[in-house]
């Protein structure tokens, strides 16, 4: 065997798993024994038949213990579960390969049109950098309050036009459209 064999070989060697179990369920937090991970790695959740069923990311520690939040239908899973960590940030698939798919929020497709191809997996927590280095916003940018403000606007307009064209019955008419579009802006 060349030693160019031998390293590819062991490469591809099966290596130790790291299994804990799920030791609590509560609500949308799972508590885990047994296993090492960093906050933020993604993790498989194991049913007893040894079928992953679930995935959950790091959140936190208690102790020894890992605090996990889960992605998935928790049905099946109960203490004594395995969870397997997967040595990997959450992440996302980015790239043209989703172009005209639809993921799950995994990033799992769910159009059955197969796996995804022409995508990479981009952690979704990445550093920040500093606010400083950043490049200073110029606009702003166009939101649901904006909206609103511009649809009362557009009331206050509608108000004025009455009271100059009608007088009293005008501005009686005027509120009940401002009042139509105050409710409208904050639907």
């Amino acid at each position: 065997m060349t030693p160019h064999a031998a390293i590819a070989a062991i490469r591809s060697a099966q290596t130790i798993r790291r299994i804990g179990r799920v030791e609590e369920v509560s609500g949308s937090i799972l508590i885990a024994r047994g296993v090492e991970a960093v906050v933020g790695e993604f993790c498989r959740i194991l049913s007893p038949d040894g079928r992953a069923s679930a995935g959950a990311v790091v959140v936190g520690f208690r102790g020894d213990r890992l605090v996990l939040t889960p992605f998935d239908e928790l049905g099946g899973i109960s203490p004594g579960s395995s969870i397997e960590p997967t040595g990997t940030p959450m992440g996302a698939p980015v790239g043209p390969g989703l172009l005209g798919r639809v993921i799950d929020a995994q990033g799992r497709p769910i159009d059955d049109r197969g796996p995804l191809t022409g995508t990479t997996l981009v952690p979704i927590e990445s550093r920040q950098r500093s606010a400083l280095a950043r490049k200073r916003i110029t606009e702003a940018l166009a939101t649901e309050r904006n909206a609103a403000a511009q649809e009362l606007e557009q009331a206050r307009d509608v108000r004025t036009k009455h009271e100059q064209a009608t007088g009293a019955e005008g501005l009686r008419r005027a509120l009940v459209d401002v009042d139509e579009g105050l409710r409208f802006a904050s639907v």
